[in-house]
């Protein structure tokens, strides 16, 4: 071997010895890191809905426009172009929302494949809307800056808002939305007082005067409203049922219970109530009538009122019933304020016989989801609901294989 070649060699084998050792020495490329999520969510305390959370899985649902015949065999799709407060459905076949970055109000097909601006003046820091039947009007929730809340009306035909007064806490429409019922509470001389009115809180009556304070109204029935203690695992929730005419004040469950909170079927007529311990920890959904005799639990079925709709054409609820909840949440308190996201399946259950079955499990559909606010479309074949790990609408295809 000549001297020429000994020299090459050694300087190959040099080379590679000088490759190992860096790759082998050398320190592996840092994580990067992690996307903050917008917080989106609802804390009762500020009357605000802070979402957050991980986003959808990237390209795991198809952006819109589709091509409508691949968006009809879709499961579950995204309808709103952007983050949105809780929808409903009118005409049949369209959904209208309020934007959540700027308070436009818009409109999509139920297909979400074309979205309509509707509004001509965004209103800002919406924190809720609540819609009146049929979707003519809305309670809107303003947060102000003092940490405070101011309740809206808005009137769609006439693009139009209007505060109602200052002192106005808490407010919901008639079933017919021809009325709405309100919580009074003057911070200055104490006044206190719950009234019914005109939408724009005109030709009030005073119809009881409350002797606590920290509630929340709605109106499922006419001639019954319902007032609901604040749901925490701190203390006990009582349901009461309010007559709008005669203001007489009656108790609707046998006893309370921690963390209660219901969702009313049309008619105002069934309940589906959600109860968590003294610990925090989600107890089992439980059925009942007003006026109620007894309750039944739903033994499996732990899951939060705010996630389940009744439907109308039969005796039957539909939920979102989160799969997982992290060892120490305290529920409902951290899923109010954010802290708690869930990923949930979807099961419907029948309110008369109580059987069950699964519409969608979390791990067979894509993005995962925590459902809120859910609505059906007038034929009950889709529901719609605000996904919060991303604040957008969804649609899940009810009776899709």
């Amino acid at each position: 071997m000549s001297r020429r070649t000994k020299i090459i060699i050694l300087i190959a084998v040099l080379a590679l010895v000088g490759v190992a050792a860096f790759l082998f020495f050398r320190k592996p490329p840092a994580a990067p890191e992690p996307t903050a999520s917008p917080a989106y969510g609802f804390l009762p305390e500020s009357l605000q809905r802070l979402f957050g959370g991980g986003g959808a899985r990237p390209g795991s649902v198809s952006p819109t426009p589709v091509p409508r015949d691949v968006r009809l065999r879709e499961k579950l799709f995204r309808l709103s172009h952007e983050p949105a407060h809780a929808p409903i459905v009118v005409g049949g076949n369209t959904v209208r929302y309020f934007s959540r970055s700027d308070g436009t109000l818009w409109e999509a097909d139920v297909d979400g494949l074309a979205h309509t601006r509707v509004s001509d003046t965004p209103i800002a820091n919406i924190a809720e809307a609540q819609w009146a039947s049929g979707g003519s009007k809305a309670l809107l929730t303003i947060a102000q800056d003092d940490g405070t809340a101011r309740i809206r009306l808005y009137e769609v035909a006439a693009k139009r808002a209007k505060d109602l007064d200052p002192f106005v806490r808490s407010a919901a429409f008639a079933p017919d939305g021809a009325r709405i019922i309100y919580q009074y509470l003057n911070t200055e001389n104490g006044s206190h007082w719950i009234a019914i009115a005109d939408p724009d809180g005109s030709n009030a009556k005073i119809i009881w005067q409350p002797t606590f304070l920290d509630y929340t109204l709605a109106w499922p029935k006419t001639e019954t409203a319902i007032i609901q203690s604040k749901p925490s695992y701190a203390s006990r929730t009582a349901l009461y049922g309010l007559d709008t005419r005669t203001g007489t004040l009656t108790k609707i469950l046998p006893q309370d219970a921690f963390g209660l909170a219901a969702t009313w079927a049309w008619g105002g007529t069934r309940l589906l109530a959600s109860q968590v311990s003294a610990e925090g920890e989600l107890g089992n959904a439980l059925l009942g009538t007003f006026p109620q005799s007894q309750l039944t639990e739903l033994f499996g079925i732990k899951t939060l009122a705010e996630k389940c709709l009744w439907r109308a054409k039969k005796a039957a609820i539909i939920c979102g019933v989160p799969t997982a909840i992290p060892q120490n949440a305290v529920l409902p308190d951290d899923y109010y304020k954010g802290k708690v996201i869930s990923t949930d399946d979807v099961v419907e259950v029948d309110g008369t016989t109580l059987e069950r079955r699964v519409i969608a499990g979390s791990r067979e559909l894509a993005p995962v989801f925590d459902m809120d606010a859910p609505i059906l479309s007038p034929d009950e074949s889709l529901v719609f609901f605000v996904n919060r790990h991303d604040g957008y609408i969804y649609a899940l295809r009810l009776n899709a294989q």
